[in-house]
């Protein structure tokens, strides 16, 4: 039987903080209650991640879930619409670009559906900030086609947080700026691990809130 965490409707907009704060709360407490308590009463030795929401959320849900290994994510593909895999000899080459200059602020821009320009960035945390950039070269919705894709994206975010804690110290908090796909969403809050994790500093992007700006902490 599927676990459903989505709530069936929220009592708020999305570009309120009142939004955030009850949608973060109440995907914490429904994993904890239906998905944490399965695994651990032994009825689910395995989880198949279905998820859509705001990229804030993905990325909870994937920090929720980075204790429980034996997990498969899944990507919505919009061309052709499915979820399944596809078989694809192509290999995705992620591309870092790194800060000129090392700031005690730091962001992680991850441009990969779509281009966040650094003037979004410092925008919203001014011009003294240390701006560490994923991407590739064309970002697009559909840029994640195979499971390969995916297990490359974790092998290069694990290795760049890494990277990031060693420029900026062991308690770096980062301001992460998303455009990215469902399932890498997902996988950036899985790779960070519990024990040395690093804090997250969340944002979103919406017009009314005249671009980017932060929902919440993980």
């Amino acid at each position: 039987n599927p676990i459903i965490l989505s709530l069936s409707g929220s009592p708020y907009a999305d570009n309120s903080d009142e939004y955030w704060g009850f949608e973060s709360g109440a995907l914490e407490e429904n994993f904890k209650r239906y998905v944490r308590q399965a695994c651990k009463d032994g009825l689910n030795n395995h989880l198949s991640v279905f998820a859509l929401a705001p990229q804030p959320l993905l990325i909870k849900l994937g920090c929720l879930l980075s204790d429980i290994p034996a997990a498969q994510i899944y990507q919505l593909h919009r061309e052709p619409p499915t979820w399944s895999w596809v078989e694809s000899e192509e290999r995705l080459d992620y591309i870092v670009s790194r800060p000129e200059n090392i700031y005690p602020k730091v962001a992680l821009s991850l441009s990969l559906s779509a281009t966040i320009s650094d003037s979004r960035i410092y925008s919203v945390l001014g011009e003294a900030a240390s701006i560490w950039d994923l991407t590739i070269a064309n970002p697009n919705n559909d840029c994640i086609k195979s499971i390969n894709d995916l297990s490359e994206f974790r092998r290069v975010v694990r290795s760049l947080l890494d990277e990031i804690k060693l420029v900026h110290g062991e308690n770096v908090a980062i301001h992460v700026f998303p455009a990215m796909p469902v399932s890498t969403a997902i996988e950036l809050g899985r790779v960070r691990m519990p024990k040395t994790a690093i804090n997250f500093h969340l944002y979103d992007e919406n017009k009314s809130r005249g671009g980017f700006f932060h929902v919440f902490d993980v």
